[in-house]
Formats: structure tokens, C-alpha cells, sequence
């Protein structure tokens, strides 16, 4: 789970913490968690040639894309994996898809506020007074 350089760590623990509690008061059964790619390939001990190949990419790539260390955070809350699938029209959507799954995870984002100015309020929220 990223966080801000420099910012202690547990936040995202406790977040999730008060998440679960505020579910269980209020009768939800089932919360979910950040999905984790290739979770059989990072937990299986006996790999293959091509599995081999695959965990060192996913392991030399995990600086830039977290994928094994969301992995290893999610494992703490002994989730319940339930499997997930892509589904695409054609082979030629993969290209398309690809880079909007880059795009969502490299793409630019914009700067955040400076302090001194206000944060836009959500529309329908009360205004402090």
C-alpha cells in the first residue's frame, strides 16, 4: 500500500481498522480490500520456468508498479481471494486496455491545492459553519 514518503506508518492499517468496525456496526457483512494481480504466481513454492521468469519481472517491476508489495500488505487481513477476470471484446482491445491500466497507474495526476487555499466542497455536503 503506497503512502506519502515521510508519513508514519500504520495509517493505512488503521484505516482499514476503522473501516471493518464501521461495517460491523452497521451490519455488513463483507468489505473489500485492494485487489492484488497475480496472487497465485507470488504465493506458489513451486514454479516453473515461465512462472520463475514472470515473479522476477513482477519483483524487478514492484518499485514502479507495487504489485508484490500490495501483495504482502493485503496478506496481513488474511483476506478471502475470490478470482477476478478481465473481459475484452477482441485480441485487439488488449493494447487498449493496457494502457489504461498504465494510464491509472502511472498517469500524471494534478498538483494537490496549495495549504492556503480551500479545498472545493462535494456537492449535497453541508457547509461548516
Amino acid at each position: 500500500m503506497r503512502r506519502a514518503p515521510g508519513a508514519p506508518n500504520g495509517v493505512n492499517e488503521r484505516l482499514i481498522v476503522e473501516v471493518v468496525g464501521y461495517a460491523r456496526r452497521h451490519g455488513v457483512a463483507e468489505v473489500s480490500l485492494n485487489f492484488a494481480a497475480f496472487r497465485a504466481l507470488l504465493e506458489s513454492a513451486e514454479r516453473g520456468l515461465a512462472e520463475r521468469a514472470g515473479y522476477r519481472a513482477l519483483h524487478l517491476l514492484d518499485p514502479w508498479i507495487a504489485v508484490e508489495s500490495l501483495y504482502l500488505f493485503d496478506r496481513k487481513f488474511r483476506p478471502a481471494y475470490r478470482p477476478r477476470s478481465i473481459v475484452f471484446r477482441s485480441w485487439w482491445d488488449i493494447a487498449r486496455l493496457a494502457a489504461a491500466l498504465l494510464t491509472l497507474e502511472f498517469g500524471r495526476t494534478r498538483p494537490a491545492p496549495a495549504p492556503e487555499e480551500p479545498l472545493p466542497r462535494a456537492a449535497g455536503l453541508p457547509q461548516r459553519p
